[in-house]
């Protein structure tokens, strides 16, 4: 009896240790089935699409990176943009955790590197759509910042545009869309005692915004001075978006490096098309000219200006139509008739010119 009774107890205990076994084993297997994306997905076709989306946007960011914005047309950075051009232009991905994942870290690059000092010449950041910051040894320029928006939901975190807003000294903003001017960003401006400069039509009731709007046909002429003193000169224009108050912004610093941002400047009858080309022998040299790549005028926009770079922005507006998200190939073909040189950026990337 004895005998039987140590027998029945060791059983017991083998099966209660094989049972344990199993148990840890089926826990790490579900574990590990976690962290790992199935390799096969019949039957599950959103699951796919999700997983090739992320793969695909993680190819597309370790391509710019290792090819960083440059003059002309270098094939890895068009086949990459053309790639990221798919990616935005499928719908699926509007409500997806690929998109803003996608952004964020290009953006949080990007402002890793703002947080570095400008040395010489300057940098030109594109942050996201026609959004753009212009960094010199002393002062750094914000132009028509917004988070984004796509399917009612901002594409930037409000963390991570205070991260770019912390690191500049002056916003403009061209006129009054969603797109190029964000009640949220011009918030954390004027609360940081930082000025901010738009058109009459951009939250007009808001009297710590300074509204400049020169008289159809002439210029403003000036100053605007930052925190610590620093004054920045301006030349402003006053361009249209059709009917919609659009200015035209020539901002120097005091390293005399000279930046231009047109915003969306558009006119179906193209009435400042008269006069904007003879405001050429007032205008500095321009280091770098910012424009929306859909304007059916870039040669005229160019040649005006007379930039040492142009760069092209409002590709793939996320708040758009399908038909209105413009697509980095189609900029590559319009730039190919550019009077001066030309750069292509993608978001969160940064051009140094030394």
């Amino acid at each position: 009896m004895p005998g039987n009774i140590i027998n029945n107890f060791n059983a017991m205990k083998k099966l209660i240790c094989t049972l344990l076994v199993s148990a840890c084993l089926m826990q790490m297997a579900a574990e590990e089935k976690a962290q790992t994306p199935p390799a096969r997905f019949w039957g599950n076709q959103n699951a796919y699409l999700q997983r090739q989306a992320n793969v695909m946007f993680d190819m597309v960011d370790q391509t710019l990176d290792r090819n960083p914005p440059q003059k002309g047309v270098p094939e890895t950075r068009k086949l990459a943009l053309a790639n990221l051009d798919m990616l935005l232009h499928d719908t699926i991905n509007d409500n997806s955790a690929a998109l803003p994942g996608f952004l964020d870290k290009r953006v949080r690059k990007m402002t890793d590197s703002m947080g570095k000092p400008v040395t010489s010449g300057y940098e030109l950041y594109k942050i996201y759509n026609d959004g753009f910051v212009a960094r010199t040894p002393s002062v750094s320029i914000a132009f028509d910042i917004v988070r984004g928006m796509c399917r009612d939901k901002h594409l930037i975190s409000d963390s991570l545009i205070g991260a770019v807003t912390d690191k500049c000294d002056i916003l403009f903003i061209t006129h009054n869309h969603s797109d190029h001017g964000d009640p949220g960003v011009v918030e954390m401006f004027l609360q940081a005692g930082k000025p901010v400069i738009a058109v009459p039509e951009f939250m007009p009731d808001d009297k710590r915004i300074r509204h400049i709007r020169p008289a159809d046909g002439s210029s403003y002429k000036g100053k605007a001075e930052l925190p610590g003193g620093k004054k920045l000169d301006l030349l402003i224009y006053p361009g249209h978006q059709d009917d919609l108050m659009n200015n035209l912004y020539v901002v120097t610093t005091p390293e005399g490096r000279t930046f231009a941002h047109v915003g969306d400047q558009y006119q179906s009858k193209s009435e400042d098309m008269e006069w904007i080309p003879g405001i050429t022998p007032e205008l500095p040299p321009v280091d770098a000219l910012i424009f929306n790549c859909w304007n059916t005028r870039l040669p005229q926009i160019i040649s005006t200006f007379r930039p040492t770079v142009a760069v092209p922005g409002h590709e793939n507006e996320m708040g758009h139509t399908i038909d209105h998200r413009e697509a980095f190939w189609l900029t590559f073909q319009k730039m190919e008739k550019s009077p001066a040189d030309y750069v292509v950026m993608g978001w969160g990337e940064c051009l140094k010119q030394p």
